[in-house]
């Protein structure tokens, strides 16, 4: 139904999550805001990641649920709720995540910081996830952030310098494609 995008499927993931029988209730749930996200109707997926969380608190995608609940709230783009977005990626830490959600909700934690004005407080994000080998398969997007610190100081040597790496470390992946890109900017 979801897929067709039929309003079926949204009743029926609404009435799985309201039925609150475990896995599948929690999974419903997160799908709900999931689909919410994807509309950038991010108000709604807040309130469905955030129902979520309060009504499974031994879901096993809590991690994933904190994720996506602080990228929707840094999505609204309201700097008032930057901090709440920040809360949000830190409580991923405490769940126990996978390296890629610990690593994805590090990297938007340096996003909302350099929004926020923290310039430094986010380049020390994006160091301390490039002195961590765990995170090596995501180095890549880590320093086009560094790169974009350079750049938007006009530093230019030293974006160029984050972007060639990029490239040369990671040929013909997305993060290459975008060093590139900003490369020839």
């Amino acid at each position: 139904y979801e897929a067709q995008g039929d309003l079926q499927g949204h009743q029926l993931f609404r009435t799985l999550f309201s039925s609150g029988k475990g896995k599948v209730a929690y999974q419903s749930g997160y799908r709900m805001g999931e689909i919410a996200f994807a509309a950038e109707d991010y108000a709604v997926a807040i309130q469905e990641y955030q129902a979520t969380l309060d009504d499974f608190p031994k879901a096993e995608l809590r991690a994933e649920l904190y994720l996506r609940l602080g990228e929707a709230i840094f999505a609204l783009e309201d700097s008032s709720r930057y901090a709440e977005a920040l809360a949000a990626f830190e409580l991923v830490r405490r769940e126990s995540p996978s390296r890629k959600v610990e690593y994805k909700a590090r990297l938007n934690s340096g996003h909302v910081l350099y929004a926020k004005g923290d310039i430094e407080g986010a380049l020390r994000t994006y160091t301390g996830l490039l002195k961590e080998s765990r995170f090596r398969p995501f180095e890549g997007q880590t320093r086009l952030a560094v790169g974009q610190y350079y750049q938007d100081r006009h530093l230019l040597d030293e974006a160029l310098d984050e972007y060639e790496q990029v490239r040369d470390d990671f040929p013909q992946s997305e993060a290459s494609a975008m060093a590139l890109y900003r490369t020839a900017l």
